[in-house]
């Protein structure tokens, strides 16, 4: 009796085993095999299909195990896709890595259409769940279908892996706005154009009931053409019910120098204004070069208490904000969320609505800053070329240092570059 017991059990263990994440159990094993829908016909409205789970016996006879079903939902706003779904394996060929980060990387890819994607590697790891993946997957798919917006990147497509999943996005060949931000800042000019496009994305995902929680440079892309783009919803959230009422988000999120401080502090938080208090931080940096402080915390940052006791007056790199760019930054980062500016009051605000006068040290033309260091790259060709010639800026700390150098600017077209040449002492 015993014998045939443990002969059981290990029959079980053979052909699959189990693992918890939270409340959901998942059966991994090679021998499992999905019945859905091909992911052409799965548009976000109408998934609402029946899959079954079957065990491979010898021969080719198919034991179901289970059947799971899902309800057709009535919006793809309050979508989420079932843990069940799997996306089959694509083949690509990696060109060079762009990027990495704690939870995976970014790849420059072909696939067999011979078209170039950003190949993002998403990892599950204790933090990362499998629904965590579904989460960021469905909410830029749902953002960005039929369309999207100029300001948010595409996701085109997914494939599973034992260990996490790859997201297939389009490649934004200027790179983050982080490596593009000079020493003292754009021109205010810059700062107008580009901030317009960070508000009308930021505007569009609040609108389809949608917060980004992690807005920083490294997340906000710049096309050749000088289009800024959010990517990187890994933090993203729904922040609206089925009753379209809104709902509080998860706290500790983002980035520590980005995040407003209740959501340091707090473990549920109002999406929409942690948003425009990440904003807010992103037009400072891009107005002067420097990150106003560390972290939100009057015990722990000097430089973010002069700020709320109104003590402040210039960065450390000795830059000083344009009177108003400084009243509307003022709105932004307020510590009382309650009294935080509003899409609204930043649309409405005097320097947001009226394009800036052209600084006497610019060019003739309208300085579009960043198209001039983008890579053009319409082949795989010209992708393989420049991988070599294009190396990875420096980080920027909060106080950048460059001693020993010659600062030299010149004027390239309509963008005026900086070069530091190291000096011959």
């Amino acid at each position: 009796m015993f014998a045939k017991r443990w002969s059981l059990v290990a029959f079980v263990c053979h052909y699959w085993t189990w693992t918890k994440e939270g409340d959901m159990w998942y059966k991994i094993s090679d021998d499992r095999i999905q019945v859905q829908k091909p992911e052409s016909e799965m548009s976000l409205p109408n998934i609402g299909v029946s899959s079954f789970v079957y065990r491979r016996e010898k021969g080719s006879t198919l034991l179901p195990i289970r059947k799971i079903r899902t309800q057709p939902v009535t919006s793809p706003r309050f979508f989420k896709m079932p843990s069940f779904v799997t996306y089959p394996k694509i083949n690509y060929t990696v060109i060079k890595k762009l990027g990495e980060g704690s939870y995976g990387d970014v790849s420059l890819v072909t696939l067999s259409d011979n078209q170039m994607y950003a190949m993002k590697r998403v990892k599950r790891t204790e933090r990362v769940w499998y629904k965590d993946i579904n989460t960021e997957y469905t909410i830029q798919r749902y953002l960005t279908e039929d369309g999207g917006h100029p300001n948010l990147t595409t996701i085109h497509k997914r494939s599973d892996l034992r260990d996490g999943a790859l997201f297939f996005m389009d490649y934004v060949e200027g790179g983050c706005l982080f490596d593009r931000i000079p020493e003292y800042g754009f021109s205010v000019r810059t700062c107008h154009r580009l901030f317009q496009q960070l508000i009308s994305g930021l505007s569009y995902m609040h609108e389809n009931g949608v917060v980004h929680m992690d807005i920083k440079p490294e997340n906000l892309l710049i096309s050749s053409g000088g289009t800024l783009k959010f990517a990187d919803f890994g933090s993203a959230s729904f922040f609206r019910d089925e009753c379209d009422d809104e709902e509080m988000v998860k706290g500790h999120k983002g980035t520590r120098s980005y995040a407003a401080p209740e959501v340091l502090t707090e473990d549920r938080v109002e999406g929409p204004p942690a948003d425009i208090w990440s904003s807010g931080v992103v037009l400072f940096f891009m107005a002067t070069g420097n990150q106003p402080w560390a972290e939100a915390n009057r015990l722990k940052d000097e430089e973010y208490e002069k700020w709320i006791l109104a003590k402040w007056k210039k960065c450390q790199n000795g830059v000083e904000l344009e009177p108003r760019i400084y009243d509307l930054i003022r709105c932004m980062l307020r510590a009382d969320f309650t009294e935080r500016a509003k899409l609204e009051d930043i649309k409405c605000h005097e320097w947001f609505i009226t394009f800036p006068e052209e600084d006497s040290d610019d060019s003739d033309d309208d300085d579009t800053d960043t198209e001039s260091d983008a890579t053009e790259c319409s082949t795989v060709d010209d992708v393989k070329e420049s991988s070599g010639q294009k190396e990875n800026m420096a980080n920027k700390g909060r106080k950048r240092e460059n001693k020993g150098c010659e600062e030299e600017y010149e004027e390239d077209s309509s963008v005026k570059k900086r070069k530091i040449e190291k000096s011959d002492d």
